[in-house]
């Protein structure tokens, strides 16, 4: 009876996720695959030293954008949480983790990121991420505390909570709530 009763719950859970993604699918913003997958920033014209030379375009590293799902475009340099670990691999699955990473543009080019990254787990496909997004964007709205109004000086406003899995999300909402970013809080 304890294993039957387990995999009930497992399904229910499978399918609340399932279920807040179907409700809130049209809230993710279009480029927000792009920017989980790690965006190189394309800009004009060289403004300083610590902008990294790509032909005719740059890519300012201070601010790499993304990189928050692990996939082809996307090289983990060096994991940071959890402590001890030095490959991807021996992350155990369903655990978040943070990292400095390297991100790939279309033409193959590594690009550094200089921040941290807060990783989603290694196992979590586009689809699960999303899911979970939706899971924690369909809470928020339940419930008013989670999410942060936007401060005067600021593009996003922020919700959080807590996934299906236990640990924390935080999602970056445009003024009219698409959804633009989320990573793990950790």
């Amino acid at each position: 009876m304890g294993l039957e009763k387990h995999l009930d719950e497992l399904v229910e859970i499978i399918n609340k996720r399932k279920n807040s993604f179907l409700k809130y699918s049209s809230k993710f913003d279009e480029n927000f695959i792009n920017h989980l997958s790690g965006d190189v920033e394309i800009i004009k014209p060289k403004l300083s030293d610590i902008w990294i030379n790509s032909k005719e375009w740059l890519y300012r590293g201070l601010q790499g954008q993304g990189g928050h799902w692990l996939n082809e475009s996307l090289i983990v340099r060096d994991i940071i949480y959890p402590s001890g670990i030095s490959k991807v691999k021996d992350i155990p699955p369903d655990i978040p983790f943070r990292a400095r990473i390297g991100v790939k543009s279309l033409k193959g080019k590594l690009f550094p990121k200089n921040e941290i990254s807060s990783m989603f787990p290694r196992n979590w496909s586009k689809e699960r991420i999303m899911e979970e997004v939706a899971f924690v964007y369909e809470n928020a709205q339940k419930d008013a505390s989670l999410t942060k109004r936007m401060a005067t000086n600021s593009n996003f406003g922020k919700i959080e909570g807590e996934c299906t899995n236990g640990f924390k999300i935080l999602i970056e909402i445009d003024i009219n709530g698409n959804i633009m970013n989320a990573y793990p809080k950790l």
